[in-house]
């Protein structure tokens, strides 16, 4: 039958022909390791570009593009550049959420946020606060701030647990200036 992997798993396999009182009998060893999983992947404000699906499971904002080629150097495992070239934004109200169904309460998932700045030229001049079902997780977040230019991607990671609705709730919402984004969600485990 199936076989759960959580970690590393070592399996061993033992072939022999039924029946036959002489037959050979053949082994082998296999170490299989837990890879990651990925349950959501969202083009914010985009339709779908390389693994990421079209925007989708938000409540609120608005979706805008820009034309302008994003720098991913300082990214690991970035988004395909369509992602960081759109983006869902806020307006009044002053912030929007997204809601992800359909996720196991005891399993823990790692939250990706991208983002990238697609206005600003200076630090301070966009601040926002970002809760992951209910907790704040990024508090008055500047983009610029954090990535030291314009137009490069930043990526923040948090891990969560999915609420009693087995949801993950992402809530971007104003902090000290100016209209909050996101340009990405991934969600795995």
């Amino acid at each position: 039958g199936p076989v759960n992997i959580s970690t590393t798993t070592t399996l061993k396999a033992i072939a022999y022909a039924t029946g036959m009182t002489n037959s050979s009998v053949t082994t082998a060893t296999y170490t299989i390791s837990a890879g990651t999983v990925t349950d959501y992947a969202i083009n914010a404000g985009g339709s779908a570009a390389g693994s990421y699906s079209a925007d989708a499971f938000f409540t609120g904002g608005d979706a805008k593009s820009v034309t302008s080629t994003i720098d991913t150097s300082g990214v690991t495992d970035p988004a395909p550049q369509a992602v960081y070239q759109t983006f869902r934004r806020a307006v009044s109200p002053n912030s929007f959420s997204y809601t992800l169904p359909g996720l196991s309460p005891s399993t823990t998932y790692t939250a990706r946020l991208h983002f990238s700045e697609h206005v600003f030229t200076a630090a301070g001049q966009r601040q926002f606060h970002v809760s992951i079902n209910g907790q704040q997780v990024l508090t008055n977040f500047d983009i610029f701030a954090v990535a030291g230019a314009m137009n490069k991607a930043v990526v923040r990671e948090f891990t969560t647990t999915a609420n009693a609705s087995n949801q993950i709730v992402i809530q971007v919402s104003s902090g000290a200036f100016d209209n909050p984004l996101i340009n990405g969600i991934q969600v795995q485990h």
